[in-house]
């Protein structure tokens, strides 16, 4: 069985991407094989990795409703529909094009998998999105979500939702003493207590919250230091903003990187402030690597897999503070995962019931 996963870029740092190939290296390939469509390029991608795996690739321009949009994806189902059982769409505000391509062309079913609990952080594209999302109420499509909290943004609480969780292999995750011993000492960061944050540049992440939380914290912790991780259309912005606070020897910018691990073990303390997530598979790495977490009350208490996840509100900096304190003056904690959160991140179980997904419901 072959299932056509459409997503927006193959990019590494994309969030639906990580979870995809999460699942992809997991799955019974000689059940179900993934290939993907996708609209945006990218020179850090998985292609080669999909390929190893037996996947195909296809490019496309971003689908629309111009003319050579719509000829383009009319070429695209007309060539290879038929290859497929299912469309696993996880650009749900793009079903309107792509489904009534994929049934005329052979494809039995789509899913329409949703990954977030606001349609944009930008507002016109937030109006349009919830326009072209609106079908899906009554569409005829398999309703997917990565959380419950997804789910009931964007279908209601009274559709039938499959929700498929975000998880992350532990082992790709552990905790390396030696690894952070070797960054923080590349860094300068010995003797010092580092706070972290690991995602995209973007008006969603709230990195001016960050940058304001942790220039009061640094005013009474000097030892303190704030590691970001990632790039994106605002990294200027919010670099500007960190040389208004003289906070340049303090604040380190390492743009987006491929071994994660070490960055998430050469911090004590991982926060995200983000004004609104769907699962954030940034905190499920950040807890299979044993690091204590503050995550903001935007996102669903779902995501907490460990007992070191703690949700401050956006409307109360001094909670944050309180709890970035208490975490310090705590000092060492084990960052060795118990057996029963390991289970609770148990990627395994959930592919074979993905696999299991695409072949009972596509008889129904």
């Amino acid at each position: 069985m072959r299932v056509l996963q459409f997503v927006s870029t193959l990019n590494r740092n994309s969030g639906v991407m990580r979870v995809l190939m999460n699942y992809y290296y997991k799955i019974d390939r000689d059940k179900v094989q993934f290939d993907f469509l996708y609209f945006v390029k990218s020179d850090d991608s998985y292609q080669d990795e999909i390929i190893a795996l037996g996947g195909n690739v296809y490019f496309v321009s971003k689908p629309s409703i111009s003319f050579h949009s719509l000829k383009e994806l009319h070429h695209f189902f007309q060539q290879h529909g038929r290859e497929y059982i299912w469309l696993h769409n996880h650009e749900s505000y793009l079903t309107v094009l792509l489904y009534p391509l994929a049934k005329h062309f052979g494809i039995s079913d789509v899913i329409v998998h949703v990954h977030l609990t606001k349609y944009s952080d930008k507002l016109l594209s937030a109006i349009r999105n919830a326009i072209l999302c609106a079908p899906l109420k009554i569409l005829p499509v398999k309703k997917m979500a990565c959380s419950q909290a997804a789910a009931d943004f964007l279908y209601g609480k009274k559709q039938p939702v499959y929700i498929l969780r975000n998880l992350v292999d532990c082992r790709q995750y552990t905790y390396d003493a030696e690894r952070r011993e070797k960054l923080r000492c590349a860094l300068g960061l010995q003797d010092t207590f580092v706070i972290g944050h690991v995602g995209r540049f973007q008006k969603q992440k709230n990195h001016r919250f960050l940058i304001e939380l942790f220039a009061v914290f640094y005013q009474e912790h000097p030892n303190s230091r704030l590691l970001l991780v990632g790039d994106g259309p605002l990294e200027s912005e919010i670099q500007n903003m960190v040389q208004e606070k003289q906070l340049e020897s303090v604040v380190f910018f390492v743009g987006a990187q491929k071994d994660i691990v070490s960055y998430l073990s050469a911090m004590d303390v991982f926060l995200l402030p983000s004004l609104f997530e769907g699962l954030p598979m940034v905190a499920l790495e950040a807890q299979a690597n044993g690091l204590e977490c503050i995550l903001a009350d935007t996102i669903t208490e779902e995501v907490a897999l460990s007992e070191k996840v703690q949700f401050c509100s956006l409307k109360d900096k001094k909670g944050w503070l309180e709890t970035l304190n208490d975490i310090k003056t705590m000092g060492y904690c084990n960052r060795v995962l118990s057996m029963e959160e390991q289970q609770m991140l148990n990627l395994m179980e959930s592919a074979k019931s993905l696999v299991q997904y695409y072949e009972t419901e596509c008889m129904k």
